[in-house]
């Protein structure tokens, strides 16, 4: 017989490294949680989407915000255009490849190894660009505020529609999502990270492997070292525009600095080389790509991943 409808409870806050919590922790992580998302809350937000009529290829040229009401709740969602973020890993490795470039054609030609500001940012400017990409961007709102049910009932056989009763389910079953995913998995996955021994502080010096065995479940905990590179910073450390007022607490790009005959330590002067030119100011080539390296150097930082996997005692 096909099942019409399931029943998902409210289970019980994580307690500690116990088979009793471990049972809540796969309960919630691998059964309610992706059937709660599946069932109800992507269909549910994929219509309220749908109501305003925005989508990928038709994008909204400002903010409007859509209110639907249903029973007793009012939904609200804000449809924009928004541009993606940067992929400033890919700019960082493309002005690195182009300065290179530059260097190995000057040399061929026996020319003198420098390059026009100008020239630098339009190249940064061309790799931006081929990385950018306008994307819809929609954040649901309403005004539930009920309390958290001890059951709550999904149904699996009726496709969900706007109606009063299905706006219900949908916030109903996102304050569920919500604790389940606070309150047993997320402190359960805490625990069983920290009793590896390593934070990103004090990470390994290779992959370690720790298996936990916590009644009829065993766990292996991989932490493995990582080094973790804030390309934004970096170009945020070269790019960064001044402000319309500048001082001496302004956070102004070293390039932006060379360009616009802004205050730049003696030591930055020394690595770049810049000098005024008809082309405007000019700096050396293997000074950049020596300050690039620099840079991505101090943004650098250690970092741990530790993915989990899990196993029913044999």
């Amino acid at each position: 017989m096909t099942p019409e409808r399931i029943t998902i409870p409210k289970l019980p806050e994580y307690t500690g490294l116990d088979e009793t919590s471990a049972e809540h922790y796969f309960k919630a992580k691998y059964s309610a949680l992706p059937l709660l998302k599946n069932q109800m809350l992507s269909p549910f937000e994929e219509l309220l989407k749908q109501h305003t009529g925005y989508t990928q290829d038709r994008l909204p040229e400002q903010k409007k915000s859509t209110t639907l009401s249903l029973g007793e709740i009012t939904f609200t969602v804000d449809s924009e255009c928004r541009v993606k973020r940067p992929a400033w890993a890919s700019v960082y490795d493309g002005i690195r490849q182009y300065l290179q470039f530059r260097i190995d054609q000057k040399e061929s030609r026996k020319q003198t190894v420098e390059i026009p500001l100008s020239e630098a940012f339009h190249k940064v400017l061309t790799l931006r660009q081929e990385v950018l990409e306008d994307e819809i961007k929609q954040t649901i709102n309403h005004s539930y505020s009920g309390k958290l049910e001890e059951n709550l009932v999904v149904p699996l056989s009726i496709p969900l529609t706007l109606t009063a009763g299905d706006a219900l389910l949908y916030v109903q079953a996102e304050q569920l999502s919500e604790y389940l995913r606070s309150k047993v998995v997320a402190p359960f996955e805490t625990a069983l990270k920290e009793s590896a021994g390593y934070t990103e502080h004090n990470p390994p010096a290779e992959m370690m492997i720790k298996w936990v065995q916590i009644g009829k479940h065993l766990a292996q905990i991989k932490t493995i070292p990582e080094q973790t590179v804030r390309y934004a910073s970096i170009m945020d450390d070269v790019l960064k525009e001044a402000p319309a007022k500048v001082t001496a607490a302004s956070k102004i790009g070293e390039w932006v600095c060379l360009r616009d005959d802004l205050p730049l330590s003696a030591t930055m002067k020394k690595i770049y080389h810049p000098r005024k030119t008809s082309r405007g100011v000019v700096v050396s080539i293997p000074g950049m790509l020596r300050r690039l390296e620099q840079l991505k150097e101090e943004h650098t930082h250690p970092t741990i991943n530790q993915p989990l996997q899990y196993y029913p005692v044999i």
